[in-house]
């Protein structure tokens, strides 16, 4: 007994079918034999002694009897094999549905992470923004105090645009005289730059030792004698233009506070308190009175700081 209910689910359906038409089989014999035992029925119908049909009977009913028990023992082995087989998948069900909630509960969590990451991220840009900000500004302030402590000084690119402009048929006719504020290094380079320049763009120079002693003369200043022709005036404002055209700036710029005064007092010899020069604005030149009448001034003053 033990045997059969070891059986798999596969032998176990074979032995069923098995019983199932050994059952079938055993009836077929048992209704043979049972018409063999009927005693009215004519002789020469039956071809067996009655001793066969009463064994047919009897085998019959045997057999009936053993396929009926097979059949119910191999029924409820399948029936047991079934409720193996659905308790277990109730089993995996309920764990498929563990996983599945752990993974719905898993998926949750992830989703608020990927939330509060993506807020994390937003805050980490606004400020890597105002970080980027701040470096820019820093950036640019520190441009422009560089530029304004930096010297001044006569590019590549402006040299050669003042010798390409003076090469178009720029008029040379008058010197250039040129000077720069007392004890000025930087003023002083800056106006050997310019004056170098010039020359070779074919004007004559005469450079001066830093003998402008007036603080509050800035930048560069481009004068005439006021008694000088108007021939003189323009080469001065050529030299002007040449020299603006080549991206040199605060040229005859004057602070807001210049006074009249202080515009009349261009130069100073080495005598304290003795005026040698005399000069008036005129737009956009600056008179100086020591110049010569055939000579343009080119004046280098200290950096504007603003």
């Amino acid at each position: 007994m033990g045997y059969f209910l070891s059986l798999s689910k596969s032998a176990a359906s074979i032995a069923l079918n098995i019983s199932e038409w050994i059952l079938l089989f055993s009836g077929l014999i048992l209704v043979i034999g049972i018409f063999g035992e009927y005693k009215k029925l004519p002789r020469r119908l039956l071809i067996w002694p009655t001793a066969v049909f009463e064994i047919m009977v009897m085998v019959g009913v045997a057999g009936e009897l053993i396929g009926d028990a097979a059949v119910s023992l191999f029924s409820r082995h399948l029936e047991t094999i079934s409720g193996l087989e659905i308790a277990s998948l109730n089993r995996e069900a309920g764990k498929a549905k563990e996983s599945a909630g752990q993974a719905n509960e898993g998926a949750a969590k992830a989703e608020e992470n990927a939330n509060t990451a993506i807020k994390e991220a937003a805050v980490l840009s606004l400020e890597a923004a105002r970080l980027n900000k701040l470096a820019q500004d820093e950036m640019m302030a520190r441009r422009k105090l560089e530029a304004r402590i930096a010297d001044r000084s006569v590019s590549v690119l402006q040299r050669e645009q003042i010798l390409k402009v003076a090469s178009g048929g720029v008029k040379v006719k008058y010197s250039i005289v040129f000077n720069s504020t007392v004890g000025d290094r930087e003023a002083k380079q800056y106006a050997d730059e310019i004056a170098n320049v010039l020359s070779d763009a074919g004007f004559k120079v005469i450079r001066s030792e830093g003998s402008i002693g007036n603080p509050q003369i800035t930048n560069i200043w481009i004068t005439i004698n006021l008694k000088s022709s108007d021939d003189v005036k323009d080469q001065a404002l050529q030299v002007k233009s040449l020299l603006t055209a080549s991206g040199i700036q605060h040229i005859n710029e004057f602070p807001i506070d210049f006074t009249e005064k202080a515009l009349s007092q261009i130069n100073r010899n080495k005598n304290p308190g003795t005026d040698t020069v005399r000069s008036v604005a005129i737009d956009p030149l600056i008179g100086q009175a020591d110049l010569g009448l055939d000579q343009v001034g080119i004046i280098v003053g200290a950096k504007n700081p603003n």
